[in-house]
């Protein structure tokens, strides 16, 4: 992922033109480290198996981080997403997901 902020102050530091189509992909990327509060994850965005791991934090009496897996089921003859903690159904109400960050990796 880029951070859409710094490439857009580097094209205005640089006096460049950012043609207006080129922003509004910029805008509909992932952003680098910003929860996302108003959907769950795509099926694109939990890949071809249909589940994948996130970074969530969960409504409680102290909002809490967690990792849990978003996964793509049918029940009932009708696909459903749901959030998943150690294999079962979350027993949290997820308020907010972003994309774990990327393992470090030594140079």
């Amino acid at each position: 992922m880029i951070d859409e902020k710094k490439l857009i102050k580097a094209f205005d530091e640089n006096n460049m033109f950012l043609p207006e189509t080129v922003e509004k992909l910029i805008n509909a990327q992932p952003k680098v480290d910003e929860w996302i509060t108003d959907r769950n994850p795509t099926k694109e965005e939990c890949g071809e198996y249909g589940h994948k791991e996130f970074q969530v934090t969960v409504k409680s009496t102290k909002p809490t981080t967690k990792s849990m897996e978003f996964c793509y089921e049918e029940v009932r003859n009708k696909e459903v997403g749901r959030w998943k903690w150690y294999d079962r159904l979350s027993p949290w109400e997820v308020i907010a997901w972003k994309p774990l960050s990327e393992p470090y990796m030594p140079t």
